[in-house]
């Protein structure tokens, strides 16, 4: 009988009834992938300060976003991952023709998670009503999935030999560092800064000496970028502080037998780990997750009562090798005491000194099933955001909805000159600094059906004043805890609290906090001083050379990623030209395809209802984008980077050839080029005319701001109607039969365009709800088939 309690396969452990029951704040949320609720569903419900998006659940290795979050919220490693997103060494012309990653490639898809984090934050009151949608860290995820090391390391969800769940993050963060501490390199105008290793890397002497005398053999010394807290030196029932477990890590002494060359025979040694220097941000790992072994030691209090897990620690490395450790004891009343552990011989000189605050704990929450632990769960975040962070999440969100004030303005005047509709081929090129394209006759001068039109400008103004009453109070920044697309903002002391049985500690980051920082923010608590303190105006040690990498538009695509070359010798279907690269405010339509990498795994539960377990997967095939005339500016089919499962060429018009280097007779670029010839059309203020538009961009894995969207399925639709597809509405508007056979993106995104300039004649003749109704009510007749309809016209 299997019944030891410390065995976690065991499954029988009981848990007490105080805390068997899971606050709803820590249950993995899920959002509706079916039905109507689908499209309703508001992410905003679950975001209380609307500053900072969180991440979607149910992909494979999901697991991960905690740290990609951690690693965000630390300045020098996000701005090094932006800049690497145009590394001219990742884009290059010998990009790897199996779609398999090359050097530089996993930061660089950081890098583009990063921007869609600052863009999510930054559009949050753009959107019809306040929201912020979850980012989705897809690509990202699928790089990380090819790398030889990951599967290597056992870090993959489905790998019989993978890392346990609970335990598997902090491998993961190790990975991250040590893997991107060789790809991320300086700015060329920055010198003597190596960004994580700078940041991060300490190193260890590893000295030995004999038990009866004389020195060993010098152990190999190692450089590190985390610490796995010991246990060892503590049995039950010792209840050690943190500052000792921390001080016995990091002069750590091991009994080992080794050869005394001078009595020739095997003596006992001791082994001491020496530490040479400490860094800038100490990151811990737990090493308790899912185990029994040190767990009860954070379940306990400090000395005086209050939570185990200080807020500050103070490390110092003293001339002889020791390691003395003081943290500071907070209690339940408040009152505060420094409790120090470790130490040398007595006025022993002390070589380096730091004082660290935390900044971030990665944690794990167990589910739990009739009261028993079933060892399955997920894992949260608890990052302390900087005031200067917030302030400039702030500062952008009300940047962003002037700039929507101002479009709005102008068309409302620029829409009363209109003219008659037409479609029609010609017309004049795209002007630079910059004119407008007229492709589509009127559409120019017409006020743009956009997902951010349905803001009125009562509405804009309303949010804009209310966000400088924001800006203006007191932002003092502080705790948050990340769970999922779930986001709050919490107390200081429920980042540190694992007294309860359903949590358990993964990671710990703390950051160096220098002396002057402390004076400083003590004078401006005293003197009520907002001005900015030394450690926000540097963000803790932060050069002004890395700040201004840091921050949105500082950044630019270079137009050559328009003529990149492709991974096999087809050149595109057109003659591109930069003079007809089009900007802010021109329409163009674009239209994707897409082939499954990963099919769906759900289950049908007690009540017939279907639930997800993992979502399927797509990656692009295939993105055309064509002008406001119709003409094409970009036809591109996509190497996909992971195997695919099913081409789906009934609906896609994709078959397996078209994707291979070896056989395609068509234009075919990596994702990489892909994604960035995107993201320069959306950097430059292009809209873009689509159906379905907000799903293709999901999978794309681009945001692209509400105003730069023109969404038909949005336009000719009813509240709570189920939406229409793009073929119905083509056979019945436009009269004629759109993917007859198969799916064509150039001829979709045409119709889309097509449709677009029939919503807005039917809007300019005020017939446009009567059509619309017509439009549903000859779908109920039909069954939504598609046939011409004699009443069409």
């Amino acid at each position: 009988l299997n019944c030891d309690p410390r065995n976690v396969s065991s499954g029988d452990r009981r848990i007490s009834s105080a805390n068997k029951i899971i606050p709803e704040v820590y249950h993995k949320p899920h959002r509706p992938t079916s039905g109507p609720s689908q499209f309703s569903f508001s992410y905003a419900l679950f975001n209380s300060d609307l500053l900072f998006p969180g991440w979607d659940c149910n992909l494979p290795n999901d697991y991960a976003n905690s740290v990609l979050l951690v690693l965000y919220f630390i300045p020098e490693i996000r701005a090094s991952c932006l800049r690497e997103q145009f590394e001219e060494r990742i884009f290059a012309e010998n990009e790897s023709k199996t779609g398999a990653p090359k050097e530089g490639a996993l930061s660089a898809e950081m890098g583009f998670l990063f921007h869609q984090i600052d863009q999510l934050s930054s559009q949050a009151y753009t959107n019809a009503t306040p929201d912020i949608p979850a980012f989705s860290p897809s690509n990202f995820l699928s790089t990380f999935s090819l790398l030889p090391e990951a599967a290597a390391l056992a870090l993959l969800d489905g790998s019989p030999s993978a890392v346990k769940l609970p335990r598997r993050i902090e491998a993961l963060y190790r990975f991250l560092l040590h893997h991107f501490s060789t790809e991320l390199t300086p700015p060329k105008d920055v010198k003597d800064l190596s960004v994580i290793d700078d940041l991060m890397g300490f190193d260890f002497a590893v000295k030995n000496d004999f038990v009866a005398g004389g020195e060993a053999e010098k152990g190999k010394g190692f450089r590190a970028m985390t610490i796995e807290l010991s246990y060892l030196s503590f049995r039950s029932p010792a209840t050690p502080s943190f500052a000792a477990l921390l001080q016995t890590t990091l002069h750590r002494e091991t009994r080992l037998r080794a050869w005394h060359a001078a009595n020739k025979k095997y003596e006992l040694i001791i082994q001491k780990r020496v530490v040479k220097n400490l860094p800038r941000v100490l990151n811990l790992q737990c090493t308790v997750a899912g185990d029994d072994d040190g767990i009860e030691y954070w379940r306990q209090t400090n000395k005086k009562g209050g939570l185990w897990v200080p807020s500050v620690v103070v490390v110092e490395l003293l001339e002889g090798g020791g390691v003395k450790v003081s943290e500071l004891l907070e209690g339940e009343d408040g009152e505060e005491e420094w409790q120090t552990e470790g130490g040398g011989a007595s006025g022993e000189k002390v070589v380096s000194k730091k004082k660290y605050e935390l900044i971030s704990t990665v944690s794990y929450i167990k589910n739990y099933d009739d009261g028993k632990m079933d060892f399955t769960g997920h894992h949260i975040s608890h990052i302390f955001v900087p005031p200067s962070n917030a302030r400039k999440v702030k500062e952008r969100q009300i940047n962003e909805v002037k700039a929507l004030i101002e479009e709005q303005e102008i068309e409302n005047v620029t829409s009363s000159v209109g003219s008659k509709l037409n479609f029609e081929e010609g017309g004049a090129e795209t002007q630079q600094d910059h004119q407008p394209q007229t492709g589509l006759k009127g559409v120019a001068a017409s006020k743009k059906i956009t997902l951010a039109s349905q803001v009125s400008m009562a509405a804009l103004k309303e949010r804009e004043v209310q966000l400088q009453a924001d800006l203006d109070s007191d932002m003092t920044g502080g705790w948050s805890r990340w769970n999922c697309f779930r986001v709050d903002s919490v107390e200081a002391t429920e980042a540190r609290d694992y007294s309860k049985d359903y949590r358990e500690p993964c990671l710990l980051v703390f950051r160096e906090v220098e002396e002057e920082e402390e004076e400083e923010e003590e004078e401006v608590k005293n003197t009520g001083d907002k001005k900015k303190s030394k450690k926000e105006a540097q963000n803790a040690l932060m050069s002004p050379d890395m700040i201004r990498l840091a921050e949105p538009g500082t950044l630019t695509i270079p137009l050559s990623v328009m003529t990149a070359s492709p991974v096999n010798s087809v050149p595109p279907t057109i003659d591109f030209g930069i003079d007809r690269l089009p900007g802010k405010g021109d329409i163009v339509a674009i239209d994707s395809e897409f082939v499954s990498v990963q099919h769906e795994d759900s289950h049908v539960d007690m009540d017939g209802g279907k639930v997800v377990n993992m979502e399927g997967r797509s990656a692009l095939a295939r993105v055309s984008i064509v002008d406001s005339f119709g003409r094409v500016l970009l036809d591109d089919y996509v190497l996909p980077q992971e195997p695919v499962v099913d081409y789906v060429t009934r609906f896609s018009g994709i078959v397996a050839s078209d994707l291979d280097p070896l056989t395609s007779n068509r234009h075919l670029v990596t994702m990489r080029t892909a994604y960035l010839k995107l993201r320069l059309l959306i950097d430059r203020g292009v809209v873009f005319i689509g159906h379905g538009l907000e799903t293709d961009f999901k999978q794309l894995n681009v945001f692209v701001p509400p105003r730069q969207i023109i969404d038909t399925v949005h336009i000719f639709s009813q509240p709570r109607a189920r939406k229409i597809g793009l073929r119905f509405l083509v056979n019945y508007l436009i009269g004629h039969d759109l993917q007859a056979e198969t799916h064509d993106s150039i001829d979709d995104a045409r119709a889309a365009l097509e449709l677009y300039a029939k919503a807005l004649e039917l809007k300019k003749e005020g017939d446009f709800d009567k059509q619309l109704t017509k439009i549903y009510e000859h779908g109920r007749k039909v069954g939504w088939t598609v046939g011409l309809s004699s009443d069409t016209k």
